[in-house]
């Protein structure tokens, strides 16, 4: 019971549900991070493309990190790691030109990651230089609609 109504738990667990399953189809797949940081992104990014226009990277976790960076899949993992200053111990070891990831770090270690199909959220779309991708904790990044009529893009605001 969820307001002392019977059926009112099973009507909110249902809710959840779907809306999960509806993110699922939004570019976050579960994988080299948490899930909920995952599906939080892609929430967030459906409902800037569809409001403000912006996300805050504070607003999509609920973890301690002080820096993080957006990787397309042409960047090198040594640069990565040096712009970080962190290890990247999950790095593909392969690039896959249909995923991107976003990258939170910790001092010297990454400590969560999303897997982005770019499909459906693709922070590459615009040529950024991977130096320019990088982000603190009051990061920025634009979204808006993608070319092909589907999905998002993402850009670093300042």
């Amino acid at each position: 019971m969820l307001d002392g109504r019977p059926g009112r738990c099973l009507s909110a667990t249902v809710v959840a549900a779907l809306i999960v399953a509806g993110l699922a189809g939004c570019g976050a797949t579960p994988g080299a991070g948490t899930g909920s940081t995952q599906t939080r992104f892609a929430a967030l990014v459906e409902a800037a493309g569809k409001g403000d226009k912006t996300v805050a990277m504070t607003s999509v976790t609920h973890f301690d990190w002080d820096h993080g960076v957006a990787v397309c899949p042409r960047d090198s993992v040594d640069a990565v790691e040096k712009l970080l200053g962190a290890k990247w111990p999950d790095a593909p070891r392969a690039a896959d030109d249909g995923v991107a990831y976003v990258l939170f770090a910790g001092g010297d270690r990454v400590v969560d990651s999303i897997r982005i199909k770019r499909s459906a959220i693709d922070p590459c779309a615009g040529r950024v230089p991977l130096a320019k991708r990088a982000f603190g904790p009051t990061g920025v990044f634009r979204v808006s609609a993608a070319t092909g009529g589907t999905g998002w893009m993402l850009t670093p605001v300042g």
